[in-house]
């Protein structure tokens, strides 16, 4: 028993100076930023740029790889199946990262990941035609019930049924959601009047700058930057507010040393001019959060998604 505990004590103070000295060493090859979208969309672009800016920092290549599908699902699956050594990274919007495990079986959940920063803060919204016989959320809510009439929207992704799914329920409207392919094509059919309303994660910013679309609701805690007094969700009457930050995460198990050296990579790119620069072109807010406060938020998110449930 004695020798049994002498060999443990040894083994413990083993790993301690084996994980310093490969803390000491990182990165010693290139790293891997795995993405769960199509390349050339805004969230690739903007991934890209980071990627070039830590690279820079940690004087090793930061590889972008697109595993898209599933909204983030294959990507997050992919980083908890790699080794947690820092050289597998992922950057995922933190809803998605919350909410898909709850909606769908996936083989990992958000306890499973190590939060080491933020840089965007996504401007999600309903959005619709302004012709419409409503302009606030809540104005349409009442046309569909002075007109007894369901509600057809632009879905891009499942946490915007979670959210209409609530409102159907706390109000009696039908809202019925018509899935598309991404944001470009929930404008699409927004545009060409297929749907009453749709879901924007951004991309509405140019179509309202030209009077072709309006805004009924932001569905943030904080109001839109670019259009400040359009009311959100819980000025609307709903305590559901969705603030989506574009995260980057490692797996949990990863040295508390490698995800410093990450997280300090992280903010030197989330920071710097360039990346800013094509945050603000893409009409989302450029908004930096160290590791404590990403996970303060993902722990905000799965305090609101337990109300879908």
């Amino acid at each position: 028993m004695v020798a049994l505990r002498r060999f443990l004590a040894v083994l413990a103070v083993s790993m301690v100076f084996f994980g310093n000295a490969v803390a000491a060493d990182f990165p010693t090859k290139p790293i891997q930023l795995v993405l769960g979208f199509k390349a050339g969309g805004a969230l690739d672009t903007m991934a890209r740029i980071a990627a070039e800016a830590m690279s820079n920092e940690l004087g090793q290549p930061v590889m972008v790889q697109n595993k898209e599908g599933g909204g983030g699902n294959l990507a997050s699956t992919f980083v908890k199946n790699e080794k947690a050594d820092g050289y597998t990274i992922s950057m995922i919007p933190s809803n998605s990262m919350v909410y898909n495990p709850m909606a769908m079986n996936t083989k990992y959940t958000a306890d499973d990941f190590a939060y080491i920063g933020a840089g965007v803060l996504m401007e999600e919204a309903f959005v619709c035609l302004p012709d419409k016989p409503y302009k606030t959320f809540e104005e349409m809510i009442v046309w569909a019930k002075q007109n007894n009439q369901s509600l057809r929207y632009a879905s891009v992704v499942p946490l915007d049924i979670a959210i209409t799914k609530a409102i159907a329920k706390d109000t009696g409207v039908e809202i019925l959601p018509v899935p598309t392919q991404g944001g470009a094509a929930s404008m699409t059919n927004v545009l060409g009047g297929h749907v009453d309303f749709g879901f924007s994660g951004g991309i509405h910013y140019q179509y309202v700058k030209a009077d072709r679309m309006i805004i009924l609701m932001g569905l943030g805690s904080k109001r839109l930057a670019a259009f400040p007094d359009v009311p959100t969700i819980v000025e609307s009457g709903w305590d559901l507010p969705m603030d989506n930050y574009y995260m980057m995460f490692v797996r949990k198990e990863t040295p508390q040393e490698v995800q410093d050296l990450l997280a300090a990579a992280a903010k030197k790119a989330f920071t710097s001019e360039k990346f800013m620069e094509v945050v603000e072109k893409t009409s989302l807010t450029a908004e930096y959060i160290d590791p404590a406060q990403s996970t303060e938020k993902i722990a905000q998110a799965k305090e609101v998604m337990k109300k879908f449930q």
